[in-house]
Formats: structure tokens, C-alpha cells, sequence
């Protein structure tokens, strides 16, 4: 795998590098017993950035109705 690859696979998922500062962010990931599927967003702990909801393509993740 090259070193300016955008996302990189793990025994636990996959991370993907930090818009904000360039580091590897992870996800949270559950063993569904055929493969590994991302249950929450990408976020860094180095500077503390979090995928924005609108980012998130998982079907029926983090979908909370707005109360205005």
C-alpha cells in the first residue's frame, strides 16, 4: 500500500486519514459474522475531529430526527 493512500485496512476495519491534520482516524466496527461493519463515524484523537452526520454513507446509521 502506498503512503498517500486515504484509507487503510485494519484487523478491526478500516481508518481513514484525518482531514484536519493528516492522522489516521478511526471508526467503531462489529463483527456482523460475515464481515467487519462500521457502526459510527471516523474520528481523530489526535486534534479531536469527528465525521460531520452529513459525511456518513451507512445505511440506517445515525439516522435521529432533528427536533427543532
Amino acid at each position: 500500500m502506498s503512503s498517500d493512500s486515504h484509507y487503510r485496512s485494519t484487523p478491526y476495519g478500516e481508518e481513514m486519514r484525518c482531514p484536519e491534520c493528516g492522522a489516521w482516524a478511526t471508526a467503531d466496527y462489529v463483527d456482523n459474522g460475515v464481515e467487519m461493519q462500521r457502526c459510527g463515524p471516523y474520528s481523530c484523537d489526535a486534534c479531536g475531529w469527528v465525521e460531520p452526520r452529513n459525511d456518513l454513507s451507512l445505511l440506517g446509521g445515525f439516522e435521529l430526527e432533528e427536533k427543532s
